[in-house]
């Protein structure tokens, strides 16, 4: 009996049988039998790869990615070479730049070692922060295009060397004279492309902005390679005053945007950047997170647009908010309350609104709503400064406390705590007057906070929380309404973490942030996390407060009453330790 035979006779004797655990068993069996099969056909990989990034599936693209490495060092021919730069576009568009180089690599070793999948990976080196070895793997990518004669690859590789040199200048790695060697060779780069063939627009803005970056940092002795180029230059080229015209592509539209900011017209740069980033009437957007990144780093860094300017707010906040909104990167909070503030202004401001239509003006106020809830977090410190946890302001009300301070702060039980069962355990807890807290979000973010007692404790193997009393008070924003009850299981809600990742600043987890199921008290989802989130609050897509983070792993329980194991997070809902606290307190 063959094994599609064997198969379908267990199925239906499970089917005929009700046998719910054969069926849930086989299948588990089919997904592992089409997993083996996928991977050697390329086109189905790479739509099953293109499900798994749409549906921001971390675990899932993960081990597709490993598949295919693993099919690759076995595969007798070459692996299909347009195939392949479908793939990697579709890691790179959602900004998967470690999957980007462990797949490229893979394929130049197996022998797709084309122009197209070179260059790609020499852009995940750049984006990954290796520039040295993207210049040299875009070096020999220069060479082998003159060789061959390819001038569309030798402009694309041109354009890509400029890069890795502007991002050498602006990250400050080198100093003197040879960060400003870094910045000329960049727009010597992007100049003599663009005055090769004038059509070309991106290299002509990077060359524009250069030399405007030349300036404003006083460069002695600076010389545009080609001559100076201005942002009426690009416009005139563009050929279009139109950013709503069906005829203008997305990265003419980011070009034009730009080019608008070098010749200080903010108001026309935001109608273009707006233009660049909508959506259409079915949610579909030709940006993904790669494009909107790119484009709000080239602001950030090279043009070096100022949140506390609101005509550059305008644009930042924009793009910010876009980029929340395809949940395809991380969003850094260090100075969320002046983000916050200005959101504010920008959103009493009704020529904005009539800019950005209501749609993408409602994502600006969620995005606000966001920043506000950061003020709440914060991050534990050592007694040497060392970040090492997070926990956020709860009022004690809402937790059933009777207690003289308005505020409480929640946290794990792994994290802060008195008892010496936590302290010996791994992760070790901290006792609290080891522990000091910061709340980098709020109007005192260096004020630093120390902990009078614990309030109330669960240990971990139970709620794993602990709720602390605060020695100082503070000016402390309103309260984080919490959820009355835990979303629906659709596929499609989401849960935000906010918190401390390694220790380091405040940030969103945008990533992968699936609700994936829940039975009071747990809640799994797929928010990715890193060692520093344990104690950050879960938010739902309203922002309101539904439990606290506390674990994560490749293999944990299934929840109601399933078999066996998967990849998730696991969080705390928040009324279940307000029930504990409850009954603490009725002994």
């Amino acid at each position: 009996m063959d094994e599609i035979t064997r198969y379908r006779a267990a199925l239906d004797h499970a089917l005929t049988s009700f046998d719910a655990n054969a069926l849930r068993e086989l299948s588990m069996e089919a997904a592992d039998y089409v997993e083996t099969v996928i991977v050697e056909h390329p086109p189905a990989f790479s739509a099953a790869l293109e499900r798994s990034l749409d549906t921001f599936d971390s675990e899932r693209t993960s081990d597709l990615c490993e598949e295919l490495i693993k099919h690759l060092g076995k595969r007798q021919s070459p692996y299909p070479p347009d195939e392949a730069v479908k793939l990697l576009g579709l890691l790179r568009r959602k900004r998967r730049f470690e999957h980007v180089l462990d797949v490229a690599d893979s394929l130049l070793q197996q022998g797709c070692d084309t122009p197209k999948v070179k260059r790609l990976y020499a852009q995940a080196l750049i984006d990954s922060g290796h520039l040295s070895a993207s210049i040299h793997t875009l070096r020999q990518l220069e060479a082998q295009c003159r060789e061959s004669g390819d001038q569309d690859e030798l402009t694309e590789a041109h354009g890509l060397l400029g890069r890795a040199w502007k991002q050498i200048y602006c990250t400050g790695a080198v100093h003197g004279a040879r960060r400003q060697t870094a910045l000329e060779t960049a727009e010597r780069f992007y100049a003599e492309e663009f005055r090769r063939n004038e059509g070309l627009l991106w290299h002509g803005i990077n060359s524009c902005a250069l030399q405007q970056r030349a300036t404003r940092d006083k460069l002695a002795g600076f010389v545009p390679s080609t001559g100076s180029i201005s942002g009426r230059d690009i416009i005139t080229r563009a050929g279009t005053s139109d950013p709503s015209s069906r005829d203008v592509d997305v990265w003419t539209r980011a070009t034009v945007a730009e080019a608008h900011v070098a010749e200080n017209d903010m108001s026309q740069a935001l109608d273009w950047i707006v233009r660049y980033v909508e959506s259409d009437a079915n949610g579909h957007s030709a940006v993904d997170a790669f494009e909107i990144a790119s484009t709000l780093r080239q602001f950030e860094e090279v043009w070096q647009l100022d949140v506390n300017d609101p005509a550059h707010a305008r644009i930042l906040e924009v793009l910010r908010a876009a980029l929340l909104d395809r949940e395809g990167g991380s969003v850094s909070l260090a100075d969320a309350h002046a983000e916050s503030a200005m959101i504010d202004t920008l959103l009493r401001d009704e020529s904005y609104e009539q800019i950005l239509g209501r749609d993408r003006f409602r994502n600006l106020g969620w995005y606000r709503k966001g920043l506000e809830r950061a003020s709440s977090v914060c991050k534990f410190v050592d007694q040497l400064g060392e970040g090492f946890g997070t926990g956020f302001l709860v009022q004690a009300e809402d937790l059933g406390l009777a207690h003289a301070a308005r505020w409480v702060v929640l946290t794990n039980a792994h994290v802060i705590s008195e008892s010496a069962e936590e302290q010996s355990g791994i992760p070790a807890a901290v006792p609290p007057d080891a522990a000091m807290l910061m709340f980098e979000a709020s109007e005192f973010p260096t004020r630093v906070f120390t902990i009078d007692r614990v309030l109330a404790q669960s240990p971990r193997r139970e709620l794993d929380f602990s709720v602390l009393a605060l020695h100082e008070e503070g000016d402390f924003p309103d309260p984080c309404p919490i959820a009355r009850r835990l979303p629906l299981i659709d596929r499609n809600q989401r849960i935000y973490v906010i918190g401390h990742p390694k220790g380091g600043n405040i940030s969103f987890s945008l990533n992968d942030n699936l609700l994936l199921d829940h039975e009071a008290p747990r809640v799994h989802y797929r928010s990715p996390t890193e060692g520093g989130s344990s104690g950050s609050p879960l938010f739902n897509q309203n922002w309101e407060l539904i439990g606290l983070h506390h674990a994560g792993g490749k293999e944990m329980p299934r929840l109601n009453g399933q078999s066996g194991r998967y990849p998730a997070n696991e969080g705390l809902w928040i009324q279940s330790i307000r029930d504990a606290i409850a009954s603490m307190t009725a002994r």
